[in-house]
């Protein structure tokens, strides 16, 4: 059971990464006016996806 939560796990980190990224292509990152970091809800997805990396890299780290 813990394999299908990991893998949906990268599923979902891979969706949410490509969403951001393409928020990111279309509006830029920071320093104009509309700009991805300029929206608060973009922090909060910006924050769950780095920390979902984080927890990932941990992870493995951990397992060796």
């Amino acid at each position: 059971m813990s394999e299908a939560i990991e893998e949906a796990e990268y599923v979902f980190l891979a969706i949410y990464s490509i969403e951001m990224w393409i928020k990111i292509i279309a509006k830029g990152f920071a320093l104009n006016k509309y700009t991805y970091l300029r929206n608060p809800w973009n922090w909060l997805d910006f924050v769950v996806i780095t920390s979902g990396y984080a927890t990932i890299g941990l992870g493995k780290k951990q397992r060796r």
